[in-house]
């Protein structure tokens, strides 16, 4: 299966609410902050950092600060806008991975990172040989994905399916087509639970009913709900939810892990080298 391209990402809601709020700062994922304090105790200055899928920049404005001079990519033209307008980054492009790769005169990376993407790659081998092609002896590798041996893998509310992710990993399989592409994994954690319990659990897709019920009302009261400014404001609405829930979340979940019935974690984070 091939992924969907960049017409099907940028007609998600997560890219139109990109769109609808270009100044809004988006805050750091769990993955970003292990790999940041890992950063930080690492002399940084000049060193080129490449992030793979960097989405609307929050990462390499942070990585820049410590030092690094940052490059980026990531096919969701609303993402990348977002990226230079708020970031003032400069080397962000809005192509696809495969189209960035074919850029002449690419440098030699220090330091390459692709968080929650490779579940959605559809060619793994000329993926990481690009990794490979584009690295150096010594060069840093960081990536996250969903865990395929997290409790209640097949959910349907966590879109681990095709279209959105094309492939599975656990630290097993990540070990072996790593080990292949002459990349060696240092460390790895789990983690992400208390976020993924809250989704799984607690997800009331209302974005999505707010779109299913656009298609059925007339035209005039479409105007309306049509209209970027509702959707954002559902979307901070249910980040209010979930930041509510995060008590009781992590009570549950503790539970559930004292008692080892919770399973490995959501989410593998590594670090590597070439």
């Amino acid at each position: 299966m091939r992924n969907p391209g960049k017409d099907w990402y940028e007609a998600k809601e997560e890219s139109q609410i990109i769109q609808s709020s270009p100044k809004k700062e988006i805050k750091l994922t769990w993955q970003h902050k292990e790999f940041l304090k890992f950063l930080k105790n690492q002399n940084n200055q000049g060193k080129k950092l490449l992030d793979l899928g960097c989405g609307t920049g929050e990462f390499l404005n942070a990585v820049q600060n410590l030092g690094f001079e940052v490059w980026g990519v990531d096919f969701d033209r609303n993402a990348i806008e977002h990226a230079k307008s708020l970031y003032n980054l400069k080397d962000v492009y809005t192509e696809s991975i495969e189209e960035f790769s074919f850029k002449k005169s690419l440098p030699k990376f220090d330091v390459i990172t692709f968080f929650e993407v490779i579940e959605h790659i559809d060619d793994i081998p000329k993926f990481l040989n690009f990794i490979s092609k584009i690295g150096k002896e010594g060069t840093c590798i960081a990536l996250s994905t969903p865990n395929r041996n997290r409790k209640n893998p097949n959910n349907p509310k966590t879109g681990d399916f095709p279209p959105i992710h094309l492939t599975r990993w656990n630290i097993n399989s990540l070990n072996k087509i790593l080990h292949f592409y002459n990349i060696n994994i240092d460390k790895y954690k789990y983690g992400n639970e208390i976020e993924c319990f809250i989704s799984r659990s607690f997800r009331l897709n209302t974005i999505r009913k707010i779109k299913k019920l656009q298609k059925e009302l007339p035209d005039k009261s479409n105007n309306f709900l049509q209209s970027y400014k509702i959707v954002n404001f559902i979307h901070n609405l249910a980040k209010l939810k979930d930041q509510l829930l995060i008590p009781l979340a992590s009570i549950i979940v503790n539970i559930q892990k004292f008692f080892n019935i919770y399973g490995e974690g959501d989410c593998i984070f590594l670090i590597g080298k070439l």
